[in-house]
């Protein structure tokens, strides 16, 4: 905290001392200004508890993490049980708590203020973005909810052991007041007109260690960008060895296709799609020859199936060697495009005259699938026994010698099993 700062809160307290419990002008006009410093002179954090009680009475409750930093064109990061969102100077990004694999990412002003989240996110009832990093040559709103409020009376009063200083106004829709302690926010409240009356939206907020600024940023490397906030959620639970894969839609083309999945092994080969730069960094080649390897394995692990039958005979011949069958899967967006890239990723397999499957398809169902088995890779091999239950997860890039040994050691645990 600068010495400015730490000197006005001082004065703060000592005229908070010497004032009755009443409105008092200068009062609120130096808890405000010391409210500004703090939060302009070092990184914030606090919890945030909403409440917003409906004219019939009924309330719902939500916990907002926000956390804001003045320099550098300003940072912030906010987090909700559903949202993560990050604001800097040039750009944003926001995902989901619950879902490593996808994030939606945009370019954002390279002044960061309380417009530039709006332009995101739905109203806030967090005054500290305003207090940190709106243009002080008007006067503050706070919040979408206090436009235009008109400050009246300044409350003092003693709460857990430190001396507050409540701001009590009116806005063009109601009343509004700000709680303030030591230059930090500590409560707010503001009147919603609705359609049914009044509802009341109060806020408490629990100061916490706000952490390096550099900690705040979401990573969308290795992530698939989508265009929306809608279309962030939650993961479903992760597949492990012994689950069974969901049965999910698959294309030839425009036609969709029904494996058979009857051998006693199905070697899935997942292909992420293939013009994503989140996931192939150095370009398209890159996808196919992450197919290649997997299919690769699959022929090597059939070739050690067949050299470890012929070494250990059954009386009367030689023991069954297990059908393996291949599926290279490309996961796609559903859409006119996918065609498009289906067909281009189709048509360089077969021109390069690589290894044969038994079937190259695409599917939509990422979610299901990679994002589930494998979620932080571009590719992965996964070796299914009966009914589709999942027996081994080779991640790609491997090679295909050490993609064939895990196969092998994972069918030798399952056959122990």
């Amino acid at each position: 905290m600068s010495l400015l700062a730490f000197i006005l809160g001082w004065f703060v307290d000592l005229a908070a001392a010497l004032s009755p419990a009443a409105s008092s002008g200068p009062i609120g006009a130096l808890a405000y200004a010391h409210a500004l410093l703090v939060h302009r002179s070092a990184p914030i954090a606090d919890r945030a508890t909403v409440t917003l009680t409906l004219p019939d009475g009924a309330t719902r409750t939500e916990p907002i993490t926000t956390r804001v930093c003045a320099v550098n064109g300003g940072m912030v990061s906010l987090q909700t049980q559903s949202l993560v969102v990050w604001f800097e100077s040039g750009v944003g990004a926001a995902a989901h708590p619950g879902d490593p694999t996808t994030a939606v990412a945009w370019s954002a002003p390279d002044r960061v203020d309380s417009a530039a989240v709006a332009a995101r996110l739905p109203a806030l009832p967090l005054p500290q973005i305003a207090l940190a990093l709106d243009d002080l040559a008007s006067p503050l709103a706070l919040t979408a909810y206090t436009p235009r409020i008109d400050w009246q009376a300044a409350v003092i009063a003693r709460k857990h052991g430190e001396r507050t200083v409540r701001l009590v106004g009116r806005t063009p829709t109601g009343r509004a007041s700000i709680e303030l302690a030591r230059g930090r926010v500590r409560a707010f409240s503001a009147d919603l007109p609705t359609a049914d009356g009044i509802a009341t939206l109060d806020v408490t907020f629990e100061p916490l260690k706000p952490g390096a600024p550099t900690t705040w940023r979401i990573d969308t490397r290795g992530r698939r960008l989508i265009a929306s906030l809608s279309g962030l959620s939650a993961l479903e639970r992760p597949l492990r060895v012994g689950d069974r894969i969901p049965v999910v839609s698959m294309y030839a083309g425009a036609a969709e296709v029904r494996p058979a999945f009857d051998a006693p092994y199905t070697a899935l080969v997942f292909v992420r799609d293939p013009s994503d730069p989140a996931w192939w960094a150095d370009g398209r080649e890159a996808a196919i020859v992450a197919a290649r390897t997997g299919v690769d394995g699959v022929v090597e692990f059939r070739r050690e199936l067949t050299r470890r039958s012929i070494r250990s005979p059954r009386v009367g011949g030689v023991s069954a060697v297990p059908r393996v069958d291949t599926i290279v899967v490309v996961l796609l967006e559903a859409g006119a495009a996918s065609l498009e890239r289906f067909a281009s990723f189709h048509d360089r397999w077969q021109g390069a005259g690589l290894q044969p499957a038994e079937q190259v398809v695409w599917s939509p169902a990422q979610r299901l699938t990679m994002d589930r088995i494998a979620p932080s890779a571009p590719a992965a091999v996964v070796l299914l026994g009966r009914e589709r239950s999942i027996v081994s997860v080779v991640e790609l890039p491997a090679s295909t010698d050490d993609l064939a040994r895990s196969l092998i050691d994972a069918l030798g645990r399952n056959t122990d099993r």
